[in-house]
């Protein structure tokens, strides 16, 4: 599915000259954005060596008198948002004098656009096209959510069906991370992408599939720590108009779509709930491959996810990220617990009964710390039967499957 935006009949204007006019259809994110960016370089707060604007006035609309713009805080020292439906600047670029305005129109039908119109206004400006291509694409590539972490809401009854707020996310060191060899090769392999975009030009998409606690969403964060200031990140929370977000998304380059918990978002594509919206954002992820975006999703049994959306081709890797090596349990156990005592109660055989219960690393901690309060309450014989039986005990609390055997209370477990 190729991602556009929605196309929209023009409303009949005097006809002017193509060499002498320029005016496109924007979406309200690109709008906000030109706005901000012009009314910032006539502020002196953003610096544009070969654009000298001479004039900034706004309006409430198209047919009110002209206002010095309102500004709206975007905690960027750098842009505002301008709040006026209407903004109009005279600029000098290359020589030449133009018009350049950034409005909100109503059509006939009642349906709201956006638009952007560049005039020129002496002989020598003679590239309007030029001129709006250019701060189009310097507004957006200078915007205020540029290489930010963006959280990203569904808002049905606003004007526009996204609700977008910076967020501060931080994450660990990978190095500092417990998982396995290649799962950590495979998450180097994807920052080092997004740290090279620009040389590669090849995004990656990758399916993290795992128990609660195996660190997914923690993985997510030390990605988005070791490429802050490379990329846009944009977190995903509950359903949202997917063809939106991505024409949103393909704005920024590079960018990061995350969805959390994907198989709660979409399920099967037999579920006929599901069907309309699992089918948007397969045709949406079979477009970002001539876009600039990146994909991290996460879930807790990839066998939820519908096949059609794991296929290859749509993801390029899905990761499982399950502690299951034995040495790494130990590594865990010796680095998060300083009582030695209790670090001595992990016998070969508790071990090979975490691995056979293929053990997140959440999990293991739990134990730890269920031994931890039974030794300082002395209400139990510390040894290796009672953390076999703890061990059995919690699993079954998180695991365990009804009789009915239709669905699962927790987690699925293998």
């Amino acid at each position: 599915m190729q991602l556009h935006h929605r196309l929209v009949s023009l409303p009949k204007r005097n006809q002017i000259s193509d060499s002498k006019a320029s005016e496109r259809v924007i979406t309200a994110y690109e709008y906000d954005f030109l706005k901000s960016y012009l009314h910032a370089v006539h502020a002196g707060r953003f610096e544009d060596p070969d654009v000298k604007i001479v004039r900034c006035v706004s309006h409430t609309s198209l047919s009110h008198r002209p206002l010095t713009p309102s500004t709206v805080d975007t905690t960027s020292s750098t842009f505002s948002l301008v709040s006026d439906g209407v903004l109009e600047v005279t600029l000098d670029w290359a020589g030449g004098l133009y018009e350049v305005n950034a409005s909100k129109e109503s059509m006939h039908d009642g349906q709201r656009i956006h638009m952007a119109y560049c005039l020129s206004l002496s002989q020598e400006a003679a590239s309007p096209k030029q001129l709006l291509d250019r701060l189009m694409e310097q507004s957006v590539a200078n915007s205020h959510f540029k290489h930010e972490v963006l959280r990203i809401t569904w808002n049905p009854l606003g004007e526009n069906s996204l609700t977008i707020k910076p967020c501060k996310v931080t994450g660990q060191d990978l190095s500092k991370m417990m998982m396995k060899e290649d799962t950590k090769a495979a998450i180097e392999f994807m920052i080092e992408t997004i740290k090279n975009f620009p040389v590669v030009q090849k995004p990656l998409r990758y399916l993290f599939e795992g128990k609660p606690g195996t660190g997914k969403s923690e993985i997510i964060r030390s990605i988005i720590e070791a490429t802050r200031g490379y990329a846009t990140f944009l977190l995903i929370e509950g359903p949202v108009e997917f063809i939106d977000l991505f024409d949103f998304a393909a704005l920024f380059s590079p960018v990061v779509v995350c969805v959390d918990d994907l198989d709660l978002v979409f399920g099967d594509r037999r579920d006929v709930v599901n069907r309309e919206r699992l089918g948007e954002f397969l045709g949406a992820i079979d477009g970002l491959s001539k876009l600039n975006v990146f994909v991290l999703a996460t879930t807790n049994d990839k066998r939820w996810v519908d096949q059609a959306a794991a296929r290859p081709g749509r993801f390029d890797a899905i990761i499982d990220t399950d502690i299951v090596d034995p040495d790494l349990y130990r590594q865990m156990i010796h680095e998060r617990c300083p009582d030695e005592s209790i670090v001595r109660l992990f016998t070969i055989n508790v071990f090979e009964l975490l691995e056979k219960k293929r053990a997140s690393g959440a999990f293991i901690m739990n134990v730890v710390k269920h031994l931890e309060i039974a030794s300082a309450l002395k209400s139990a014989t510390l040894d290796e039967g009672f953390v076999l039986q703890t061990i059995e005990r919690l699993h079954r609390g998180f695991y365990q499957t009804p009789r009915n055997k239709e669905k699962s209370l927790g987690f699925v477990s293998n």
